[in-house]
């Protein structure tokens, strides 16, 4: 038997270095008989959960860790970085090193680099916070061979000491990959140095592997990813030697003289005797959300029950029982699911929104809701537009529904800042892949591809390359190069860390703390400290997402109502016949939400939009999948002849016959599934299945297994239902194909009213709602186009004046008009704006020159003097914001 296992590994989450799917490396220890794997991604912990899950899987033990970046003093900014590895084998220790993996990443960065120092080391240590930590010494490249390589022993036996006094147990790592790494050292001299100092310190040897794919074979691939990275030869960026692959035991033993490797199997040995590695977050699943009451389910019914009869919007009795036997549904499945918290937690943040007048909205499947419309974090009635409740939740639900809102872009962060105030939470990281798209050719790999080689042939290029368009044409030009491309188009490959668009996760202290489970990186670029888990891992471990998304379209709509006079929506019409005209011309209508791209555009005028019904059949049908599919042309022809459409059942006209035989909404699919007898449980995990997904999330079961199961369920039912052979095989296509398209009606009946509303704005108050909508788009590339679409809408536009304008777009209700805003022009900053704003109004262009500060407001020097203005000042003359000054452009 073996002890051996790899301690040294990266997976895709050293980015553009590791090239290896996590669950595939542990398949492949798993079968060649190694009893465990380690992950020591570049300076991150990123994979820690898909390590842990994939390990436990195969039956192999989890080694968590990474590999650090480290230097000697980090106050010396000439230091060197260096490597060094770091492998928890206790539940303490990998709480241990998320703390020091995220401290790594609060520190200055080199090179937008995470780093550690000694000092680092040593506090931690005196802390008893490296406990369950394992050292190695590091690669090649590690702190103490580059000591050795340099011919610095003594330093070397220093670092050494250090590590040993710090860490509970500390490896010296060799490494033979047959490399020669030049003035005289080999892979083999470096080993046989190492070695004779571990001997001579007392010292446990462990031979690794730096493996940075899974087989051999893929090291030609390897090369091609690092030469689109890089733009840069393959021969320059190859890993020197031929070994950087998950090998077998048995292969690797060769490259050692047996008293290493020996010594080795010792090392290992004593990694697996003292491995108790419990992430108990990820051994059963379990939601964790802050307290927010003591009862929340006897606080949620009590709010809903008060909102539902202070503000009941129908008189009728009847009609009243109806939305109080759908409350009592909503809340009993809220009950069996123990989520009441997490509706409590969102009212929350919802309500302190409502308080602070910003508008907010969820979308998605939450608006088929009451509970969520009871307490305001929906605006769409779920009863009056026919929204399924069990689209957003049934009682198998093991995870929180998502509840996404969208908030007015500029209020977004006092949302975020607001949360942090009262609770743990934290942004989500993502990791931004190098794409590929096989149909084509083209798209992220092809096109790097090609800017990778016209960057290093040069002039070459053209007479090599230049005829490529496409993947196909490099079949012909170099069949190797096209090859491997499409190998790389199915490995994860990623390009650089980033931070999820909307996406936080919040934590549950005591007994779940996002400190102790998720370590934290840095976005160098936006300064923001994200997870370095991804979404659905973030999700396993029991952690709950919130999703805050900045709509600048709900911006534009709170100022225009301002403008207006008014608060809230209720009091728009939502059958206006003149803003239904305007809809039906057929034109990308600017500054409309979802209505401006010219797909939507055709499909009011194709649809003849005359309801807000209609709206959401445009936004629900016009997407590419269904046009492509050919759901459009049967719509509309269907359409013309109603009469004519057939129905494989009662049940399926029912339910299709308002969008004449064509399933538009996936709720139409579930309702069918329900009257035909399948149980309200099953009906979301029959969607997703169906819809193709690999896991149902939320779910416990496999997609496909469900997906089988529920097929021959769905021929049953629907012979029970007195259906024939012939119509069980239409229905079932009917079902499974448009499954795979169908929108959320939810999802777009929300949209579709905000759409509607601010088209009603536009045509019935298009002076404020255009002023607004270049208010929010001060400064964005939509700036431009607004402006042109406002003169064609015969508003007239003003120039900026420093004697009248404000900082941005406002109206001029003496000329009827809009006057463009200081900030709008360019060279003119907001800040310089807020300056001139602030000293307004001016007698002269002597006085603002006297009266703005010269740092802010630049290129008045010289006025008196020759009458000549440069910078700021220039900008303001030749857009004519100093012609009431009697300067003219």
């Amino acid at each position: 038997m073996t002890y051996f296992f790899h301690t040294h590994v990266h997976s895709e989450f050293s980015c553009l270095d590791g090239m290896a799917d996590i669950s595939r490396m542990a398949e492949k220890v798993a079968s060649l008989k190694q009893p465990a794997l380690a992950l020591t991604d570049h300076g991150n912990m990123s994979g820690a959960f898909q390590l842990y899950k994939a390990c436990k899987e195969n039956d192999i033990l989890p080694f968590i860790g990474l590999e650090a970046y480290v230097v000697l003093d980090r106050s010396d900014k000439k230091a060197k970085r260096n490597h060094l590895s770091l492998i928890s084998f206790t539940t303490e220790g990998y709480k241990n090193l998320t703390k020091l993996s995220t401290l790594s990443h609060e520190r200055d960065h080199y090179h937008y680099k995470p780093l550690l120092d000694i000092n680092d080391l040593v506090e931690a240590s005196a802390q008893g916070n490296l406990k369950g930590i394992a050292c190695l010494t590091g690669c090649y490249f590690g702190l103490v061979s580059q000591a050795v390589v340099h011919g610095d022993t003594k330093k070397a036996e220093r670092i050494i000491k250090i590590l040993q006094e710090a860490f509970e147990k500390v490896f010296v790592e060799v490494q033979n990959h047959k490399a020669d790494h030049g003035d005289g050292w080999n892979d083999d001299k470096l080993v046989h140095e190492l070695f004779t100092m571990a001997n001579w310190l007392g010292l446990p040897t462990i031979a690794s592997q730096d493996s940075h794919y899974c087989d051999k074979e893929e090291k030609d691939l390897h090369n091609m990813m690092r030469m689109i990275a890089y733009s840069a030869d393959e021969k320059d960026l190859a890993y020197p030697g031929n070994s950087y692959h998950l090998s077998s035991s048995s292969w690797l033993k060769q490259q050692f003289n047996p008293e290493v490797w020996q010594a080795s199997e010792e090392s290992c040995k004593w990694l697996l005797d003292n491995h108790s590695l419990e992430l108990e977050p990820l051994n059963k699943y379990k939601y964790f959300i802050p307290a927010i009451t003591k009862n929340p389910m006897k606080q949620l019914t009590a709010l809903c029950n008060a909102k539902l009869n202070s503000n009941y919007r129908i008189g009728k009795d009847g009609e009243k029982i109806v939305y109080q036997e759908r409350l009592a549904d909503e809340l009993s499945v809220i009950e069996q699911t123990g989520m009441a918290n997490y509706f409590m937690l969102v009212n929350d943040y919802v309500g302190w929104c409502q308080e602070q007048n910003i508008l907010v909205m969820a979308r998605g499947s939450a608006a088929g809701s009451l509970v969520c419309y009871l307490l305001g974090i929906t605006q769409v009635d779920p009863l009056e537009w026919n929204l399924m409740f069990e689209r957003f939740l049934t009682i198998d639900r093991t995870r929180p529904p998502d509840i996404d809102l969208d908030i007015e872009d500029v209020r977004r962060d006092d949302v975020v800042n607001y949360l942090k105030g009262r609770y743990e939470i934290t942004q989500i990281g993502t990791y931004n892949r190098l794409s590929f798209d096989e149909e084509t050719g083209r798209g992220g790999l092809f096109v790097q591809y090609m800017s990778a080689k016209r960057k290093i042939l040069g002039d070459k290029f053209a007479r090599t390359l230049g005829r490529v368009q496409n993947l196909h044409d490099l079949d012909v030009v170099n069949p190797n190069d096209a090859r491997r491309l499409r190998l790389l188009g199915d490995m994860p490959l990623r390009r650089s860390a980033g931070a999820h668009a909307a996406g936080f996760v919040i934590s549950a202290p005591p007994l779940h703390n996002l400190k102790d489970w998720i370590p934290k990186m840095l976005i160098p670029s936006s300064d923001t400290m994200v997870t370095q888990m991804m979404m659905d891992d973030v999700e396993d471990a029991g952690f709950v997402k919130i999703d805050l998304l900045g709509l600048r379209s709900l911006t534009t709509l709170r100022r225009c109502l301002e403008m207006v006079g008014k608060t809230g929506t209720e009091w728009i019409p939502l059958h206006d016949e003149k803003t239904f005209k305007f809809l039906q011309r057929g034109y990308t209508d600017t500054g409309v939400f979802q209505m401006e791209g010219w797909t939507a555009a055709r499909g009011c005028k194709e649809v003849a939009v005359n309801s807000v019904k209609d709206l959401i059949l445009v936004n629900a049908l016009y997407r590419p999948a269904t046009i492509n599919s050919g759901y459009v042309s049967k719509f509309l022809k269907n359409r013309q002849n109603p009469d004519g459409v057939t129905y494989p059942s009662e049940i399926f006209k029912k339910h299709l016959k308002e969008t004449f035989g064509v399933p538009c909404f996936q709720e139409q699919v579930l309702e069918i599934m329900r009257d035909l007898g399948m149980p309200v449980v099953e009906l979301n995990a029959f969607l997703k299945a169906v819809k193709g997904k690999h896991a149902v999330a939320g779910y416990s079961e496999d997609a496909n297994e469900v997906f089988e199961r529920n097929k021959e369920k769905f021929k049953q039912l629907c012979k029970n239902d007195g259906m024939s052979s012939k119509q069980i095989t239409s229905a079932w296509k009917l079902v499974e194909g448009f499954a795979a398209y169908g929108f959320n009606r939810s999802h777009a009946t929300a949209y579709s009213i905000l759409g509607y509303q601010l088209a009603y704005l536009k045509i019935n108050y298009p002076l404020e709602f255009h002023s607004a909508l270049l208010e929010t788009t001060v400064g964005s590339h939509k700036e431009k186009q607004y402006e042109k679409e406002t003169r064609r809408m015969g508003i007239k536009i003003l120039s900026a004046d420093v004697n009248v304008s404000g900082m941005s777009w406002s109206i001029d209700r003496k000329n009827n008009a809009i006057r463009r805003g200081l900030s709008s022009i360019k060279g003119v900053g907001k800040n310089c704006a807020e300056v001139i704003v602030e000293h307004a109004p001016y007698s002269s262009i002597e006085d603002m020159i006297k009266r703005c500060p010269a740092r802010n407001v630049t290129g008045g020097k010289n006025w008196d003097k020759d009458k000549v203005l440069t910078g700021v000042m220039k900008q303001l003359r030749d857009n004519g914001a100093l012609e009431s000054l009697g300067i003219k452009r």
